[in-house]
């Protein structure tokens, strides 16, 4: 939202800088009207409202861009993510929000344009040539400070977006700890689907054997979790020499239930000890 609220003011300082630009093309024109008994007020008034329609346009062709564009974001979602897990459709609240931006943009941004441009030196602008290009004879005027801004906001996102793709690059260099470019994830839930555990079991082993079976299919395992995947079971782990009865005296952590040839499966090299394996898993179900 800060990155979105940056380039939000970016276009913000651009349109009222052409306003502005407008705005000194049409001095002769307002002079006029002000020579005639149009007031500042009903001068400010139809400036505004030029402005704010213009915001409205945009908010408009931005929400087109939103319907359009949905599909397209929704194709880079994270794997893991089912089809139903997030609604990115617009409702009334993004049209809502969308409506309150521009309005208020319009209002914040077109105010500037529209008080300057409706105070003209009425004498100068009724005598100059119309033909004359018109410039700023200040320094610091409002066109220069909303130039001067446009450019110091957008080397921030420039900046800002130059170190995002340079933190993404590194972090795709990281080595997890297992083998992430050979790996096909499937997920299911039998519980949902009304199975019970012996029914489970026999469909968890017609799986492995079918995916197994697979030509280049190396290994295949069974998992409650897969890597880095944030969620999944937890249990509170007393210390030797702990009070089990006091469970703030635990120790949260993260546990994950996987089948045998698991490491194998992931690609996790086994440095000490020993793979899991369904021998040793019935052994320690008998002991429990």
């Amino acid at each position: 939202m800060t990155i979105v609220g940056l380039v939000l003011l970016i276009a913000c300082a651009n349109v009222a800088n052409l306003l502005l630009a407008r705005a000194s093309a049409r001095q002769r024109e307002i002079a006029l009207r002000l020579s005639l008994g149009a007031s500042r007020g009903q001068l400010i008034r139809q400036l505004l409202t030029e402005g704010t329609m213009l915001a409205v346009m945009g908010g408009v062709a931005g929400l087109l861009l939103a319907y359009w564009a949905q599909g397209a974001l929704w194709s880079f979602r994270p794997p893991f993510l089912q089809a139903d897990a997030i609604d990115i459709q617009p409702d009334l609240r993004v049209l809502l929000f969308t409506l309150g931006i521009a309005l208020t943009t319009g209002l914040l941004f077109g105010l500037a344009p529209a008080v300057q441009a409706s105070r003209p030196n009425l004498v100068t602008e009724l005598k100059e040539n119309p033909s004359a290009p018109a410039s700023s004879r200040r320094l610091f005027s409002l066109r220069n400070m909303l130039v001067a801004t446009q450019i110091a906001l957008s080397l921030v996102a420039l900046i800002g977006a130059g170190l995002f793709l340079r933190s993404l690059q590194n972090a795709q260099r990281i080595r997890p700890g297992f083998d992430m470019d050979r790996l096909a994830v499937m997920s299911f839930d039998l519980g949902a689907q009304g199975y019970t555990e012996e029914r489970g079991r026999q469909f968890q082993q017609r799986v492995l054997e079918q995916v197994a079976a697979v030509p280049g299919v190396e290994s295949a395992t069974l998992a409650s979790t897969v890597p880095l995947f944030n969620g999944g079971f937890a249990r509170t782990v007393f210390l030797e020499g702990q009070d089990a009865s006091d469970r703030r005296s635990g120790r949260l952590v993260q546990i994950s239930v996987a089948g045998s040839r698991y490491l194998e499966t992931v690609g996790v090299p086994l440095l000490r000890g020993r793979t899991i394996s369904t021998r040793i898993s019935r052994t320690r179900r008998r002991r429990s």
